[in-house]
């Protein structure tokens, strides 16, 4: 096993079990994986797929967390593997619960919530923010150190330290962001299609990815969080009562199309690199999957936002 003076540059034989074992190198080295026989730039003969279940040495990621370190992502992987297609009784269970309590809220009067809204968007905002820092991290570090489509094309840093946790933490969350539609119906405000639909859906579609250990969820995680680190602060300013400017949102909206836009790309990227015969973790089901999703998605925003910023309003004949 070889190491520079200054840091980890590359480990030959360091696997798995290994890394428990010397956990000091996490902390000393910023590991994100430990990788075998990988050179300065590039890759050897053998395949990074093979590579990629020892572990990879990154210098300048930030230093793990106590917890992030602590995760066993691969462990965690394993179990949930046998249960997340409890997913699509869960996202079904969603759709069904939103309609009933619309129905239920449809003779009772709204409910202000305003306060509770609040904290709720606030602890949202908390974790996307310190999501977005540290997967962004991780990410366009593997960007700068091996390349584009080693980047959007290696699942295996979805149960790596740092990556491992907050992939994880992004999965869980789409559940709880149901919470959102809850305040939605309780305070009786307008709910769009674009809206249950989404959340519904982005549940399947993440679960799906992360337990396949699709090579780009990691980059459409990245996307994800980035835009939640300023949608939910935006909310929590708008139930705090706090006057923010019709711009504000119209950018946000705007970053979701180029969100949605961006994810077909990627989908198509990756797609080609497969085709090529370059090792990918990426599947037909993925592609369509990933399509329907991203291609549907880029369909309701870039409508929410013409209807919304760029329609003038229709007046009522009465008036």
């Amino acid at each position: 096993m070889g190491w520079s003076s200054n840091g980890c540059t590359r480990a030959e034989t360091v696997g798995p079990a290994n890394c428990h074992s010397t956990s000091h190198l996490l902390s000393a080295c910023s590991c994100t994986y430990l990788v075998t026989s990988w050179g300065q730039k590039g890759r050897t003969t053998a395949g990074w797929r093979e590579m990629a279940d020892t572990n990879v040495t990154f210098q300048h990621v930030p230093p793990p967390f106590t917890f992030e370190k602590d995760f066993d992502g691969p462990e965690f992987h394993l179990w949930f593997s046998n249960v997340w297609k409890s997913g699509y009784v869960l996202a079904a269970a969603y759709v069904v619960l939103v309609w009933a309590g619309r129905w239920y809220m449809e003779e009772r009067p709204a409910y202000n919530m305003r306060s509770a809204l609040a904290i709720w968007s606030a602890c949202l905002s908390v974790f996307s923010i310190m999501g977005a820092l540290r997967l962004n991290a991780v990410w366009l570090h593997d960007f700068r150190e091996r390349g584009l489509t080693h980047s959007l094309c290696d699942g295996h840093s979805l149960t790596a330290p740092i990556s491992g946790f907050w992939a994880v933490a992004f999965s869980l969350s789409k559940a709880v962001e149901f919470g959102d539609t809850f305040f939605i119906v309780a305070r009786k405000q307008k709910l769009i299609f674009l809206h249950w639909y989404h959340h519904a859906l982005t549940l399947v579609a993440v679960w799906y990815q992360y337990v396949n250990k699709t090579g780009p969820a990691l980059f459409f995680m990245c996307m994800n969080f980035s835009v939640h680190a300023l949608m939910y602060p935006y909310y929590t300013l708008r139930a705090s009562r706090v006057r923010v400017p019709k711009s504000v949102a119209m950018v946000i909206t705007t970053l979701q199309v180029l969100q949605m836009i961006t994810g077909l790309a990627v989908i198509f990227y990756v797609y080609g690199v497969v085709k090529s015969g370059r090792d990918c973790d990426w599947s037909d089901e993925s592609f369509y999957m990933m399509f329907v999703v991203y291609g549907s998605f880029a369909v309701l925003f870039l409508n929410f936002f013409m209807k919304s910023y760029l329609s003038k309003p229709v007046r009522d004949k009465k008036e």
